[in-house]
Order: C-alpha cells, then structure tokens, then sequence
C-alpha cells in the first residue's frame, strides 16, 4: 500500500507509477516508483 499526502490547494495534480517484481525469483526485476507532480 502507498499513501501519499498532497496539498490540493497547491498541487493540483499528482501522478503515482509504481512497478513490482513479475518474478520474486529473480532479484534483478527490481521495483519502480515514481511520483509526479504539477504545482499550480
């Protein structure tokens, strides 16, 4: 679970990316996230 906390009055759009591990086998598929956001 991602919770992430954003001021709407300021940043009135967020956008959240995340990847997992297709295989838990295999240590290199590594996990990915990323959070974007635009300042209004």
């Amino acid at each position: 679970m991602v919770s992430v906390w954003v001021p709407t009055d300021t940043i009135p759009e967020v956008t959240l990316t995340a990847a997992y591990w297709p295989d838990s086998k295999d240590p290199d598929n590594k996990l990915g996230m990323m959070i974007k956001a635009t300042q209004g």
